[in-house]
């Protein structure tokens, strides 16, 4: 992907010799853009319509004091020759309008708008532009302003009190330490830029919205009419997202009563589906859980998400299809978020943060898709918050790293339990010395004596988070075969119990 954003400021260009050189280019019936606020809307709309000769991708990025026009050139540079071609086109459609302007070009979205805002060449001035050759994200934005990464004032503020003005400095702190000490945007920022997460931009002309609507007179109390309503609504809406090899991701459905109101519950798929006798199914578990409390007369469907088709390659041998199980376990998993909610059905997702009880996050498996549209259960959805963390998606230009060697292996994570309780509980220990390892402890009425135990292992917390937690873990055998994980914690003074090794 390559992205080129266009900062446009109003001007007159008539004294400049280009326009002396050319006076047919600057008397074509356009009413003179100098005269306009780069913030109407009308302007920004004309402007967006005009420049989809350069992409069928255009969008504006950013408030309105610092917006920028972003075209994805990926597919259509070469139309014009490569993109200093099309830099040259561009500087010319950006003069017929009466205008000056700022262009750079990069791999990801965040590089070209910091670039294109901060960053000039010896042009003149009414045309500058800078193209980051491909993987030099990082290169291009150090010695950029701190400014440069879209990041909130608040956060700005607090970069510049602790030394940072630049890029540069700021992306050879460890992202786990920024993690700690800033909200998740800063670290989100930083790799939207060096293409590490996706960012995609709103498309000026949106993609056509797909609804069906069926109202009657007589208001209806029973289900069974309502489903038959939605069997007559579905293909309505499926039809014209197969033709353009799209399926549904989240659909909308809306009830109409008598007295005006407007009850309304969202249909999450695991899986973007077609299947019209699927989702009718979603529609009905979810509408036995809600409460029809007046009579209905109307309802109204709606395609929230959409995204590519999952296709099936087909195969010769039965050996070689993909299991049953996964196709069931979807289901299963869309069947019970369609009975309680999308927000009832979650899943674990890692952090990356030594205290036991953050390092984990439940989020619904049906949550909304980000930006790439990617399935949770595709490789590509399944990213992990945290340092540690799967990468969502790559930069299309960055290149696989050969294996680290054994010197460059970071160490192994000291290991965790695979039951973790909600809340630690407290236990009563007996250790031969005050600071030593348990050798017998008590829980719920039951002793159990220590075989072997591993350990300490100091588990603290920084100063910013508030109270500090320092903890000492042990590892523990029991005679009765059972792994515990016991802490005892150093500012009470007391032991307890939070989980086990099963």
């Amino acid at each position: 992907m390559r992205i080129l954003c266009l900062i446009l400021r109003p001007g007159d260009i008539e004294k400049s010799p280009a326009a002396r050189n050319s006076p047919s280019r600057s008397t074509v019936g356009r009413s003179s853009a100098a005269a306009q606020s780069m913030c109407d809307a009308a302007l920004r709309t004309r402007l967006a319509d005009e420049a989809e000769e350069f992409s069928p991708l255009v969008g504006w990025v950013g408030d309105e004091s610092a917006a920028a026009l972003c075209l994805d050139i990926g597919p259509t540079a070469h139309w014009f020759g490569g993109e200093e071609r099309l830099l040259e086109r561009l500087a010319e459609w950006v003069r017929d309008r009466r205008l000056m302007g700022t262009a750079a070009i990069a791999d990801t979205l965040g590089a070209a708008w910091g670039v294109a805002h901060f960053v000039g060449d010896d042009s003149p001035a009414p045309w500058r532009r800078r193209i980051v050759p491909p993987g030099r994200q990082a290169q291009a934005l150090a010695p950029l302003p701190i400014a440069a990464l879209r990041l909130p004032a608040a956060v700005q503020t607090l970069l510049h009190e602790l030394g940072l003005y630049a890029v540069g400095p700021l992306l050879e702190l460890s992202r786990t330490a920024l993690a700690e000490r800033f909200s998740p945007e800063l670290l989100l920022r930083i790799r939207q830029a060096l293409g590490e997460s996706p960012e995609l931009f709103v498309a000026h002309r949106p993609p056509p919205q797909h609804e069906a609507t069926l109202a009657w007179e007589a208001g209806l109390t029973s289900t069974e009419p309502l489903l038959e309503a939605w069997r007559l609504l579905l293909p309505k809406l499926l039809t014209p997202l197969a033709a353009r090899g799209r399926a549904l991701s989240r659909l909308l459905a809306e009830l109409h009563d008598e007295r005006g109101g407007q009850g309304r519950f969202v249909i999450g798929l695991l899986r973007p589906t077609l299947d019209a006798a699927h989702i009718l199914g979603l529609l009905q578990l979810r509408l036995e859980a809600e409460r029809v409390r007046r009579p209905i007369i109307g309802t109204r469907l709606a395609v929230l998400e959409e995204a590519a088709e999952a296709v099936q390659q087909q195969v010769l041998f039965d050996d070689l299809a993909p299991p049953l199980e996964a196709h069931a376990w979807t289901t299963l998993v869309e069947r019970l978020a369609g009975r309680l909610g999308n927000e009832a059905v979650v899943r674990i997702r890692l952090c990356s943060d030594h205290q036991p009880e953050r390092a984990w996050q439940a989020v619904p498996w049906l949550a909304r898709r980000s930006g790439n549209n990617s399935s949770p259960l595709s490789p590509r959805g399944r990213g992990a918050g945290g340092e540690g963390a799967a990468r969502s998606s790559r930069s299309p230009n960055s290149r696989k790293r050969p294996p680290p060697t054994t010197a460059e292996q970071k160490p192994l994570a000291p290991p965790r339990p695979t039951i973790l309780l909600a809340e630690p509980r407290p236990v009563r220990v007996f250790a031969v010395a005050p600071h030593g390892c348990p050798r017998q402890y008590e829980y719920e009425g039951r002793e159990r004596t220590v075989v072997e135990s591993w350990g300490p292992e100091r588990i603290e917390t920084a100063w910013w988070r508030g109270p500090s937690i320092r903890r000492d873990y042990f590892r523990v055998l029991t005679d009765d075969g059972r792994r515990s994980w016991l802490f005892r914690d150093l500012r009470r003074n007391r032991w307890f119990l939070h989980g086990w090794f099963d």
